[in-house]
């Protein structure tokens, strides 16, 4: 048991947040700017334009974010809202279908640009959020895993089928020059390439509010409500998650130092089923 925050450390250092919020206004607002400033002429012209102006806007965005930002970053990453932050760059969908082929291109940029940075900032806002949620609270039982033994098997099944059926697809569809198989295969393969990192080691925290989970870029705090009851096997401590379409979470037995004192944290708050 302990108190605070368990996943201070992990967390990106202060500035961070700034600097990506910055990058993220740029990305939305600098196309749009840009052709108002530069209205048609030398491509040159335009992407120079474009180059200051993202670079104007990124600087003077994230200082202005920097004067408050843990304020900020909690404030946005608290709010539903913030889950649309990555859809602003599609305000730039219409541009790309009707705009004029010289300014097609930093149509592209605006929604692309929106999209990825929209998505980097979306987690690092929700984690401060989490964060400051969880600060000095207690902390009944901490530990580090891997997905069980049968879910790491069946994870690794599962890649190979999608891994190699993807690549079989995408050979296909280049050799037949039939684009639907060619496009099934490049999703298949990253989609395969996903499947294995659901397994990786995760740290997890019980505390009254819920289960904390902590992967490499995220940090989640799943309310006990969402969850049925813990399992024990000689294999894994499973956490049975309330939504029957949902995987529960699998922990390694073998990585966890106190299973006991996880188990009895847990079943503070859900059902034992072999109580």
């Amino acid at each position: 048991m302990g108190h605070g925050d368990a996943f201070e450390t992990n967390l990106s250092p202060h500035g961070t947040f700034s600097l990506v919020a910055g990058l993220y206004v740029a990305a939305v607002l600098a196309p749009a700017a840009t052709a108002v400033l530069v209205g048609g002429g030398p491509i040159w012209r335009t992407y120079a334009t474009l180059l200051g102006t993202a670079a104007a806007t990124a600087v003077v965005a994230g200082l202005a974010v920097s004067r408050a930002e843990t304020r900020v970053a909690v404030g946005l990453g608290r709010t539903s809202l913030v889950r649309v932050l990555p859809l602003a760059g599609f305000a730039y969908a219409g541009w790309v279908v009707v705009g004029a082929d010289d300014s097609i291109g930093l149509a592209m940029l605006g929604l692309l640009g929106g999209l990825f940075a929209g998505l980097i900032v979306v987690p690092m806002a929700r984690n401060r959020a989490i964060r400051d949620r969880i600060a000095d609270v207690p902390v009944r039982a901490r530990w580090s895993a891997q997905a069980g033994p049968r879910r790491r098997r069946l994870a690794k099944v599962l890649a190979v089928v999608l891994v190699g059926g993807g690549l079989l697809a995408f050979v296909t569809g280049i050799v037949v020059d039939v684009r639907p198989v060619l496009w099934a295969g490049q999703l298949a393969i990253p989609v395969g390439a996903g499947v294995l990192g659901t397994t990786a080691e995760r740290e997890y925290a019980v505390i009254d509010e819920g289960l904390v989970v902590r992967a490499p870029a995220t940090l989640r705090l799943v309310p006990w409500d969402r969850f049925e009851s813990v399992t024990v096997t000689d294999e894994a401590v499973s956490i049975r998650r309330s939504a029957p379409w949902r995987l529960a979470v699998s922990c390694d037995r073998e990585a966890i130092d106190d299973v006991p004192a996880v188990r009895g944290a847990l079943s503070r708050y859900l059902h034992d089923e072999q109580r």
